[in-house]
């Protein structure tokens, strides 16, 4: 069988993942936000008044709920597109998949920040995050292109936080909030991949693991 290294990765040995998003921690903290926002009637620092959430502030605390969903989708299309499943020359039927929904959540986080910031900054987001996939997507050799995709994933990882932290709904009221769940959400996203390191490395034993990527393999269908 082939390995990283040649054409197609097998997990049997793993190399580092130069080209795994590390961005992927922002669907905890846009969920973190979704939840700090739920409807529900609090007091707000300013006046010291009661204030319920209105229908707006419903629509866009549905929409951050929405998009943590969406980027939690787009660690598993992304992993086994850009990771699992990557082979020089070829693409898979997952990544594919991660194409389209890469680009689902692109829109969907287009309209949700351009709902809250206007056309113009919006635009200059949208701007530096296709400059940065256009760039990986010139790539001419195998080493560069996992550079720069790997640059890619930083990009939108910066992107996604600053449109998240960037005029959030209530933000008066949930200022205060806001850096513990910034940082709150790191601390789950890397005690979250500790564990599953641990457990594929050290629980799962080489034959598990190949038979499961094995078990992916059969409906890869590279082209």
């Amino acid at each position: 069988e082939e390995r990283r290294g040649g054409d197609l990765w097998h997990p049997v040995h793993v190399q580092p993942d130069l080209g795994s998003p590390p961005d992927r921690w922002l669907v905890l903290f846009l969920v973190w936000c979704a939840f700090l926002r739920l409807p529900r009637g609090r007091i707000l620092p300013s006046s010291g008044s009661c204030h319920s959430m209105g229908m707006a502030d419903d629509i866009d605390y549905v929409s951050y709920l929405c998009l943590g969903v969406s980027y939690a989708v787009a660690i598993f299309t992304c992993g086994l597109a850009d990771y699992a499943y990557i082979r020089r020359g070829h693409r898979s039927f997952y990544g594919k998949v991660d194409v389209i929904w890469a680009a689902v959540v692109f829109m969907a986080s287009n309209i949700d920040f351009l709902c809250r910031a206007g056309f113009l900054e919006t635009a200059c987001l949208s701007s530096v995050a296709m400059a940065s996939f256009i760039f990986s997507g010139c790539s001419t050799t195998w080493p560069q292109w996992v550079f720069r995709h790997s640059l890619w994933h930083v990009v939108a990882g910066l992107l996604g936080a600053y449109g998240a932290l960037r005029l959030p709904p209530e933000g008066a009221a949930i200022s205060a909030s806001l850096p513990w769940a910034f940082a709150g959400a790191l601390a789950v996203y890397l005690a979250c991949v500790a564990t599953c390191l641990a457990a594929a490395y050290g629980v799962c034993g080489e034959e598990l693991r190949g038979s499961l990527w094995a078990a992916g393999a059969k409906h890869a269908n590279w082209k």
